[in-house]
């Protein structure tokens, strides 16, 4: 895996934790997009992937290779519900992984590994949604 991508990772939802710190305050309790989140990465489907695959995601990504619907389709519709779950987090504004960071960089952020996954898969089916003309899904994300 290709660490350099995932130091970014890290800081971002580090920098996004400690920024909502004052709106966890007035949360409700079971308004954590967070819990969102981690029901959506329980809810994936066959999410682990080759390096090659990894390579061959990275460069459609980057927009320097096509996506082949046909190849992703099938994956992508098997983790719908993990998307839908996904995107519902969204809509919460309190975002809490309850990361313990006296633990410093021994903390554990498994997390961070499922989000890349999870963006991935979302790129994958927004790409699905446009070569499928699903303009009222894709207008919902």
């Amino acid at each position: 895996m290709n660490s350099i991508r995932l130091i970014p990772s890290v800081v971002v939802v580090v920098a996004m934790s400690m920024g909502c710190a004052s709106a966890q305050q007035r949360a409700k309790v079971g308004e954590n997009a967070a819990l969102r989140y981690w029901s959506a990465f329980a809810q994936m489907q066959d999410s682990a992937i080759t390096d090659q695959q990894v390579k061959e995601l990275n460069l459609i990504l980057d927009s320097t290779a096509p996506y082949d619907d046909l190849k992703y389709k099938e994956f992508v519709e098997k983790n719908k519900p993990a998307l839908e779950t996904m995107a519902r987090g969204t809509s919460i504004l309190n975002c809490d992984w309850g990361v313990d960071y006296q633990m410093g960089v021994d903390a554990p952020v498994d997390f961070v590994r499922k989000s890349l996954t999870m963006g991935r898969l979302n790129v994958l089916y927004s790409f699905h949604l446009l070569v499928n003309h699903d303009n009222t899904a894709l207008s919902a994300r």
